[in-house]
């Protein structure tokens, strides 16, 4: 099965335009078959996406580190939830399970990934 890797905004304060956007794109996803890997973070954009994959009857894997478990809400809803020791190898298992990419809108975070 096709996954893949979407990075977007995991910051408060989202437009709801981005929300319903993240939401679409997960719907999206599931509908083709496809699994979700993402941050692992279960507010704003990365919530939205793997809360639609998962309404869709989607399988969803979050990457996460363990510094940012309480700071992000870790998606604890995930099919897959890995808890990482840094956000290099967050990255790094992103990049290996993966095999297509999307970058949402979002901050300097979702750019530098």
């Amino acid at each position: 099965m096709p996954t893949i890797c979407v990075y977007c905004a995991s910051s408060s304060g989202i437009d709801e335009r981005y929300l319903a956007l993240a939401d679409e794109v997960g719907t999206a996803i599931a509908t083709r078959g496809w699994q979700l890997v993402s941050g692992g973070g279960s507010v704003s954009m990365m919530g939205a996406v793997a809360r639609a994959v998962r309404r869709g009857g989607g399988h969803t894997i979050g990457v996460i580190p363990q510094a940012l478990v309480a700071m992000e809400v870790a998606d604890h809803d995930a099919d897959e939830l890995i808890i990482t020791d840094d956000m290099r190898a967050r990255k790094g298992i992103m990049d290996d399970r993966a095999d297509a990419f999307l970058a949402l809108p979002g901050g300097i975070g979702t750019l530098e990934e």
